[in-house]
């Protein structure tokens, strides 16, 4: 068993391009070495058809650049777990070090999606929730984001950009709202929803843990003009929150 571990270890170096330690189990030297030329080719094209799976909107944008930076990012960076489809965490960072910054914010998008499809389950707070809390504890509450939900906040035409590549209707109704995006994760399915600045800066605040009057404030600050009720019900229908940490209640004066 240890020999068979061994092999496996030596053989996964070679693929990578390390052919020393096979050497112990390669009869015919070099002749077999050219034979893991196949096996190497394989692996490659494997990392490379997980990483335009995992980024396609990426893919489609550039594919022979897209191509290029993932065949030498699958070689430096292989998947360290044996499922690939979340390989590629670091992907968009390997794509904006290379000067891709377009293709980066693809990336980036993609992988957003990704994590949402595959984040934990957990139940929604629902507007009967929030409806519950008085207006004292509503300021003190805190909610956070789900766990299927992701959001960002791009300049310029990148949300709309990836709704295209990614055949999605873009939904979009003004500058604006153009920049900001949240995927919700519903009944196994992804939906992309425009996020303008308020609703992000929302978002935001809650998931740095603040409570509710903070995150309206924040809110608020981003777009001084924003209808808080409207933002405040869009992120509540789509599921955006997870379940309340409400504020301890308050003691009475002693006797």
């Amino acid at each position: 068993m240890r020999d068979l571990s061994a092999f496996q270890d030596a053989f996964e170096r070679a693929l990578d391009g390390d052919e020393r330690g096979l050497a112990p189990w390669l009869a015919g030297g070099p002749a077999d070495a050219e034979g893991l030329k196949v096996y190497r080719n394989t692996v490659a094209k494997g990392r490379l058809d997980a990483l335009a799976a995992n980024f396609p909107a990426a893919a489609a944008a550039d594919p022979a650049g897209f191509a290029a930076l993932a065949l030498t990012h699958g070689r430096e960076r292989p998947p360290a777990r044996p499922s690939l489809m979340l390989y590629g965490e670091d992907f968009p960072d390997r794509l904006a070090a290379a000067g891709e910054t377009a293709l980066a914010d693809l990336a980036r998008l993609d992988r957003l999606w990704l994590e949402a499809l595959f984040a934990a389950d957990a139940p929604a707070a629902s507007g009967g929730d929030f409806a519950a809390l008085s207006p004292e504890d509503f300021a003190g509450t805190v909610a956070p984001p789900h766990p299927g939900v992701r959001f960002a906040w791009f300049g310029g035409d990148v949300v709309a950009r990836w709704r295209r590549l990614r055949g999605a209707a873009t939904a979009i109704s003004s500058e604006d709202e153009a920049g900001g995006v949240l995927f919700v994760r519903i009944d196994g399915d992804i939906e992309s929803l425009a996020l303008d600045r308020a609703g992000f800066a929302f978002l935001d605040a809650c998931r740095s843990g603040v409570p509710l009057g903070a995150a309206a404030e924040a809110a608020l600050a981003a777009a001084p003009r924003a209808d808080l009720q409207t933002v405040f019900a869009r992120l509540i229908t789509a599921g955006a929150f997870a379940a309340l940490d409400r504020p301890p209640p308050a003691k009475g004066p002693r006797p």
